[in-house]
């Protein structure tokens, strides 16, 4: 069956017509919700920007202003909850930023409960310097008396390097030692947390930045 000249006017017609109306609907989604705007587009941070950021909205007392909210989803969801944490110890809770060891080291992030703790090492694009890892659990024992745990959480194809295999399945089985994507398809991920704790704000303002943290992350840390 052979297609005739207006057979194929129609269809070109038509297709002219749908990609006109994908058009004006993409051009009203960025009118009414700036839906192409994402201000990680413009400040591109690097891992101390990040490390703040996440400083931040872990922090009870963080400028979010929705105390203890985003700490517990990432207490429920990804961080390991030592056996001693109450729902009291979370207000209570100090988050470090470059928490010094005793060697001389800078962790990136210690969130401190008192009689636990929790680390975390963030390597979004680099990897560890040596004996990095475990310099930071051998601290974090020390500091809380073996109630602690060290976070990797790190961009794609990264690996913890400066823990030994050995050392790092015995932590991962007590439960000392958890690694976290920064984005991944499934599972536990920065990416998820930050999703759910958009649903959780309840500003609107924040809710709008999470959202955009979380699109960031998707689009420049791909599983």
């Amino acid at each position: 069956m052979q297609t005739s000249k207006s057979d194929w006017q129609s269809f070109f017609h038509g297709a002219h017509i749908v990609v006109d109306a994908v058009a004006n609907a993409d051009r009203l989604l960025q009118l009414k919700l700036g839906s192409r705007f994402n201000v990680f587009d413009f400040i591109r941070p690097d891992e101390n920007t990040l490390s703040d950021l996440l400083r931040d909205l872990l922090d009870p007392l963080g400028t979010h202003g929705q105390g203890s909210t985003f700490l517990k989803l990432a207490l429920e969801h990804f961080l390991q909850t030592p056996d001693d944490l109450t729902a009291n110890a979370l207000e209570r809770c100090a988050v470090v930023r470059e928490a010094p060891t005793a060697d001389g080291r800078f962790i990136d992030l210690v969130l401190n409960f008192g009689s636990c703790g929790i680390g975390v090492e963030n390597k979004p694009f680099a990897a560890e310097q040596k004996e990095q890892l475990a310099d930071y659990a051998d601290h974090l024992d020390r500091q809380f008396q073996g109630s602690f745990c060290l976070i990797f959480l790190h961009g794609p194809g990264m690996a913890p390097k400066s823990l030994s295999v050995v050392r790092r399945n015995s932590l991962k089985a007590q439960g000392r030692f958890v690694e976290i994507p920064y984005y991944a398809n499934s599972g536990i991920s920065l990416h998820d947390w930050l999703t759910r704790s958009a649903g959780a704000a309840m500003s609107e303002k924040v809710r709008f930045f999470l959202i955009d943290f979380a699109a960031y992350v998707a689009g420049r840390f791909p599983y």
